[in-house]
């Protein structure tokens, strides 16, 4: 017997990505995504090492020709050998989510948890 998973809000809409999350769950047109986490250690390879405060989050949506993540909330770093933040976005490159390059994970959906959107 076959086992099949899936998450199904409304038949007609949900999509899929093809595409999982840094712990392997697959991502689903709606699901409100997390690039970092809070406390994580970032851009030391730049120079410029910083935390994590606050972490940028965007929602996956299809544009009608590709998948994309749209920005809803920006997060901050504070730089460790400085004593200033700065603002942290979403990983986009030419108006584009990096699927390939940039480690995310989903951390609810604008159905169940619109709460984190605010």
């Amino acid at each position: 017997m076959r086992t099949l998973q899936v998450r199904i809000w409304n038949p007609e809409d949900k999509k899929m990505v093809e595409s999982k999350d840094k712990n392997g769950v697959l991502i689903y047109e709606g699901d409100i995504i997390a690039e970092c986490t809070i406390g994580q250690d970032i851009w030391e390879s730049f120079g410029t090492p910083a935390t994590v405060e606050i972490t940028p989050k965007g929602v996956v949506v299809w544009s009608g020709f590709f998948w994309n993540v749209e920005p809803v909330s920006v997060g901050m770093v504070k730089f460790k050998n400085e004593d200033r933040t700065s603002e942290l976005y979403i990983s986009r490159y030419d108006g584009l989510f990096d699927w390939d390059n940039t480690i995310f994970e989903i951390i609810g959906n604008i159905f169940e948890t619109p709460e984190l959107l605010k």
